[in-house]
């Protein structure tokens, strides 16, 4: 039995949220995304945002030409943990964001607290209002050296994202040391963005004002392919996990 395996839900968030707020001469390629609901969600905020999606198989092409900062509507804002990975990208590009908070959750129940206390480090102005997150920024200021409180994933992300458009130094202490954080480091460099450490508690990023275009391959969602070789081996059938590394 060969069991192929697509790309990992939360890398495909990253990239895809990186493309909603990045002003790039070109258009994107995603391979191997996922057909799930998390990212036809993502699709869905990206096209009231004016971004041009289209899937060609497996592969999502991603023009974000005429994209525009849009209020990320409440009822799809909400379905979605990682619609929390906005506020990066969109800070980054037009120097002001205003999102839901994410999937239903409160700020104590799930550290969204973090991502706002790493953006101010960023020097970010952030607060929240009846609901919403409310952040502002200078374009192209965002950078610090800091740590975070936690090694959070999405913040870890959210902050290489922020930072991504300034051309000095920002150093991520503490920072996630996830696969999905390499990769997502990965697609950065593709854009002209230098990303070192990744996959090590200290990220240092220089950013660039004019990013490129990329096309990228998302890494494998590795649970999903655990789950299956754990099927495999309960029911002692050969299985070949196809793209698994």
């Amino acid at each position: 039995m060969n069991n192929k395996h697509f790309g990992l839900k939360n890398l495909n968030m990253s990239p895809i949220y990186d493309r909603t707020g990045r002003p790039l001469a070109g258009k994107s390629t995603l391979q191997g995304v996922p057909r799930i609901a998390d990212v036809y969600v993502l699709l869905d905020i990206m096209s009231s945002m004016n971004v041009h999606s289209r899937r060609e198989n497996d592969d999502l092409r991603i023009d974000t030409a005429y994209v525009c900062p849009q209020p990320v509507p409440i009822d799809l804002a909400q379905k979605m943990r990682a619609s929390i990975l906005l506020l990066g990208p969109f800070l980054a590009r037009f120097g002001k964001v205003q999102i839901p908070l994410p999937g239903g959750c409160s700020i104590g129940a799930r550290p969204i607290g973090q991502h706002a206390m790493g953006l101010r480090s960023l020097g970010a102005h952030v607060t929240f209002e009846s609901s919403r997150i409310v952040a502002t920024a200078r374009v192209g200021s965002m950078h610090s050296i800091f740590n975070l409180e936690l090694p959070n994933v999405t913040g870890t992300e959210s902050f290489m994202l922020a930072a991504s458009r300034s051309e000095r130094l920002t150093a991520i202490r503490n920072a996630a040391r996830q696969p999905e954080i390499e990769d997502l480091a990965a697609v950065l460099q593709k854009m002209e963005i230098k990303v070192e450490g990744a996959g090590t508690s200290v990220i240092r990023i220089h950013g660039t004002s004019r990013p490129n275009p990329y096309s990228h391959r998302v890494m494998p969602d590795c649970i999903e392919c655990g789950t299956v070789l754990i099927a495999g081996a309960l029911l002692g059938n050969l299985l070949a996990a196809v793209r698994a590394t």
